[in-house]
């Protein structure tokens, strides 16, 4: 008997130290808490709580129902939670150009630019991953490749085994093509 009474203590007390997520209900209040020094990702979710239609399932939403990795996940963003049926909610909706509900957008950890937008009920699967695949906060980045450049005043056979030219390409003026000149070219 102690010892079961020792496990429920325990549990209970692992229960309250368990962290909690805590959704903000103001989108402002929000944005400047993404652009302090923690700088993490904003996930706002607008949804209409009182309609099934139109609300994302709470289950996504709430700490304590969801699963250790999911936890984890909210853990790294900012939550802002925003009700639409409010006037409020609304011109956050009309702000983000929301139409159908629920509405999600992820902004990155500057408070710029958004990372993902998405309408329409979401699955916990699909949840997880997109939280997973922008935890982050940052935008992909476009990395560009050079190509040697090669041109008829380049391309002598001494030049092939030479070092490529990374320069800039040497165009040369095309003759005249009639589907050209309609385009402006």
């Amino acid at each position: 008997m102690p010892s079961s009474f020792a496990l429920v203590a325990l549990s209970a007390l692992l229960a309250a130290s368990s962290p909690s997520v805590k959704w903000e209900a103001d989108y402002g209040k929000a944005l400047k808490q993404t652009r302090t020094e923690e700088a993490r990702p904003l996930l706002v979710v607008l949804d209409k709580p009182s309609a099934d239609a139109g609300r994302l399932d709470p289950k996504l939403l709430d700490g304590a129902a969801a699963s250790a990795n999911r936890l984890s996940l909210l853990m790294k963003y900012e939550l802002c939670h925003i009700d639409v049926t409010t006037e409020y909610g609304q011109e956050v909706a009309k702000a983000f150009g929301a139409d159908a509900f629920p509405f999600v957008a992820v902004i990155d950890k500057s408070g710029k630019v958004v990372l993902h937008r998405q309408s329409g009920t979401m699955a916990g699967e699909s949840w997880d991953a997109m939280l997973a695949s922008h935890q982050a906060g940052e935008r992909a980045v476009a990395h560009t490749v050079a190509k040697p450049v090669v041109s008829e005043q380049t391309a002598t056979p001494a030049s092939f085994n030479a070092t490529p030219n990374y320069g800039t390409p040497v165009y040369q003026t095309p003759g005249y093509c009639p589907s050209c000149q309609n385009r402006g070219y």
